[in-house]
């Protein structure tokens, strides 16, 4: 990481007052800048200074301004002032930077700092790289809509594939709702895909939502399989779905090349599926309507959430 360097508006000498953070730069500011943005800066702003014998501000530095030190670092505060002031905003593409400024726009009541960084925690790049750093910020800051965000993108992810360092520090409910919901979520996705017990309503299941009857394909479905009159291709589609399902629960990996490609080698092999329009035109919106399902399901489940 490069060191900070202080640049406008906050080099001084102008402003009226010095934010000092706790590595120790100062940051030139006005007042009243803060006072419009911040609740928390407006109301100390307006208590009286302690003042020493000879009337001089209890903390003044050489330029004789009020020095007013501050618990975040130079880099958290330039961004979360940048945002107070009209200038141009900074890119944030550090996730850890965020958290700390998101922290910052808490403590200090400031709203547009607040609101920036809730959009930021669940940008499609983090959502897709860092989901669980993501949801771990969000619970510590106690953002249920970015937590539930950031769960629901952890299941294109086997937990396997996150980094011990995430997880070490990382406070244990917040971990334990994650797997609950995780696990949940998956349950509901193999009994789906099984066609056993209590399920959700099946978007594959009539021909206005997936484009043909699954009970009855052209070839006569595969009884012999033990599974009543299911068409063949299908009927290998779960056999191979369901255990990747089970430990990751997201649609991402069943619709790798590498996993259709032996579904659409059984279609070929039947001459009435392979040239039936009705079965193309379902295998073609099979990842569509499976998604539809997919989000229907992992939108219904409860995570639990610590919001006190």
């Amino acid at each position: 990481m490069e060191p900070f360097q202080l640049s406008e508006p906050f080099v001084g000498p102008e402003g009226d007052t010095i934010l000092r953070s706790i590595d120790g730069i100062n940051f030139y500011i006005f007042r009243t800048i803060l006072e419009v943005a911040s609740p928390f800066f407006r109301t100390l702003f307006s208590l009286p200074q302690p003042r020493l014998a000879n009337g001089a501000a209890e903390s003044m530095d050489h330029d004789d301004l009020p020095v007013v030190d501050v618990g975040e670092d130079s880099t958290a505060l330039d961004i979360a002032l940048r945002y107070c002031y009209p200038v141009r905003k900074p890119q944030i593409t550090d996730i850890a930077v965020v958290d700390r400024v998101l922290a910052a726009g808490l403590k200090y009541e400031i709203d547009v700092v607040v609101e920036s960084m809730q959009s930021l925690l669940v940008t499609e790049a983090i959502m897709a790289n860092q989901p669980i750093r993501a949801y771990l910020i969000a619970c510590k800051h106690k953002l249920r809509d970015q937590a539930r965000a950031a769960a629901k993108a952890t299941l294109a992810h086997s937990i396997f594939e996150f980094d011990g360092k995430e997880l070490d520090e990382a406070p244990a409910r917040p971990l334990l709702y994650l797997m609950r919901y995780r696990k949940v979520v998956a349950t509901l996705l193999c009994e789906i895909f099984n066609r056993s017990g209590p399920r959700p309503e099946h978007a594959w299941d009539t021909p206005e939502d997936a484009d043909i009857s699954l009970l009855r394909p052209p070839c006569g479905g595969t009884p012999n399989l033990g599974c009543g009159y299911a068409a063949k291709f299908w009927v290998h589609f779960l056999i191979r779905a369901v255990p990747l399902i089970s430990e990751v629960p997201h649609t991402s990996t069943i619709f790798e090349d590498n996993f259709l490609r032996p579904i659409s080698g059984v279609i070929s092999e039947c001459d009435l599926c392979r040239d039936s329009h009705a079965v193309r035109m379902w295998y073609k919106n099979l990842e569509v309507t499976i998604r539809g399902v997919y989000d229907r399901t992992a939108d219904s489940v409860h995570l639990q959430f610590d919001d006190n």
